[in-house]
């Protein structure tokens, strides 16, 4: 066999061994999902419980915690603005329920901040 020959046929076994090793990933990749849509559908089941409970905790508070929270805000935000906290009027505070960590929201922040 000719040397061209040879170093295709070496190419050809590469090339499948490559493509049988990503199709086997998919198939890894499938099966994780499948597993995952598992475990997120029995953990489903199971927070409506939790969420009665947080909002029971949620109804009973005070009006000094409410005031102090308040003021937390007030100054973390004038802390963050520079500015003093005398100058800022706090008119309603409203919890964001969101699904992304924080640390994930500013990271997005910060690479959209240095792109501009």
């Amino acid at each position: 066999m000719s040397v061209l020959a040879e170093s295709l046929w070496t190419t050809l076994i590469c090339f499948t061994i490559v493509f049988l090793v990503l199709i086997v990933l998919i198939f890894i990749m499938k099966f994780q999902h499948y597993v995952i849509e598992k475990i997120n559908s029995i953990g489903a089941k199971k927070k409506p419980s939790q969420a009665t409970a947080v909002e029971t905790a949620q109804t009973t508070y005070n009006a000094e915690e409410d005031e102090e929270l308040v003021a937390v805000i007030t100054a973390a935000i004038a802390a963050a603005l520079g500015r003093p906290a005398s100058s800022l009027v706090v008119k309603s505070i409203k919890m964001v329920d969101t699904a992304n960590p924080s640390w994930a929201d500013a990271g997005r922040r910060e690479q959209i901040d240095s792109r501009f």
